[in-house]
């Protein structure tokens, strides 16, 4: 087994927490050990159309109820915490951050923020495995509560493997575009899938082959996440609010007890420490039961790029 120790830092706030989301909150190892899955899902169901056939392989490096997990997650150095209020402004965020601040007498919670340190041990035939999933959570996943809505952002990064940090190094543009998608997808999969595989065109969970995943960077000046996070909460309400009542509910609902999350993942993005942020808008096509989906993305990325707000670079 392989063992490295990453290091970890908060770009915007991490919501994070146990059984009781308002008490203590902790970088959680279950929680990172869970973003890894699920991208190891979007990285294996880019080519792989059959759902038992990715269960099959993720359980070979993540375990299953009967079989232990092969990537052992362990957090050595836990993030600071900071009172809601230290973090952001409620009255800025109060749509993208529905939920973490105080409401019917509960308190808000707190959040993580700054640097951390996990240990990932794992087999050395997954070690391509594991740069591309951790590349994915940093570069497109995140963290935490409403990390589809910018919270959780991170970036991550080892000293002593230098395979796995050309990896979480990749260009952004490069790792993205379906004439390079492929052949990472491969390297990713390397030792675990041996056949040539095209991209699929139905997945029964979110993929990112190339027909059922789109995207759209959005350019800014912006380096202060409190007044980053400000405009995507006024951009994406006023956007909501505006929308025909049938197109608002393809972006998530609450009705009693009939919920679904909203497809649509607003991230804040960095390509380096020092760099101004950037907004990536993506969606899993297979999320939105309607053919005109890419008609509402495209409304929803002309929204963003064509607002003043942000400064464009």
């Amino acid at each position: 087994m392989s063992k490295l120790t990453f290091k970890l830092k908060v770009l915007t706030p991490m919501f994070m927490g146990g059984a009781d989301p308002h008490g203590q909150p902790e970088l959680r190892a279950a929680s990172i050990r869970g973003a890894m899955r699920f991208w190891f899902r979007a990285i294996a169901g880019a080519i792989i159309d059959d759902p038992k056939e990715v269960y099959k392989l993720e359980s070979e490096v993540f375990g299953n109820t009967e079989r232990k997990s092969n990537v052992v997650v362990k957090v050595i150095k836990q993030p600071k915490v900071r009172e809601f209020n230290r973090c952001v402004d409620k009255r800025t965020i109060n749509y993208i951050g529905y939920g973490l601040y105080g409401m019917g007498g509960k308190p808000s919670r707190k959040c993580l923020w700054g640097d951390a340190e996990f240990e990932l041990e794992f087999p050395p035939r997954c070690q391509n495995l594991i740069g591309y999933t951790l590349w994915f959570i940093q570069k497109i996943g995140g963290l935490g509560a409403r990390s589809r809505k910018g919270f959780g952002s991170v970036q991550i990064s080892t000293s002593k493997n230098d395979l796995i940090n050309k990896t979480l190094n990749l260009p952004f543009q490069q790792m993205l575009q379906s004439s390079y998608l492929k052949e990472h997808v491969k390297k990713a999969l390397d030792k675990l899938v041996k056949d040539d595989l095209d991209f699929v065109s139905e997945s029964a969970f979110p993929s990112l082959s190339p027909h059922l995943f789109i995207y759209k960077l959005i350019m800014t000046n912006e380096r202060d996440y409190r007044k980053l996070l400000g405009k995507i909460n006024k951009i994406y309400r006023d956007l909501r609010r505006n929308l025909p009542p049938k197109k608002r509910l393809y972006l998530g609902f609450s009705h009693g007890d009939n919920r679904r999350s909203s497809p649509l993942y607003l991230r804040p993005i960095k390509f380096s420490e020092d760099d101004a942020f950037k907004i990536l808008l993506f969606l899993f096509k297979n999320e939105i039961p309607d053919p005109d989906f890419e008609e509402l993305f495209n409304e929803i990325t002309d929204r963003f790029e064509n607002d003043g707000r942000f400064g464009y670079a």
